[in-house]
């Protein structure tokens, strides 16, 4: 069951673990890259990039991506 409401503090450590990642930081800075396009697989895994994007909301274009993969 999904929790909804205010992030406990383990996710905002864990956000805080991406915030200073060196994979993560460009990723964020150059959403438009190639390598950022490479970096969104591994945010659907990577447990510090879920607990960010919890707390600060997906990147812009995350989620128009997935939409035209899935209409595709």
């Amino acid at each position: 069951m999904a929790r909804t409401g205010k992030p406990g503090i383990f996710t905002k450590l864990m956000a805080a673990g991406c915030s200073i990642c060196p994979f993560c930081i460009p990723s964020r800075i150059w959403p438009n890259s190639t390598f950022a396009r490479k970096m969104q697989c591994l945010e659907r895994i990577c447990p510090w990039c879920r607990a960010y994007n919890r707390l600060h909301g997906p990147r812009p274009g995350a989620d128009d991506e997935d939409e035209a993969q899935a209409t595709a």
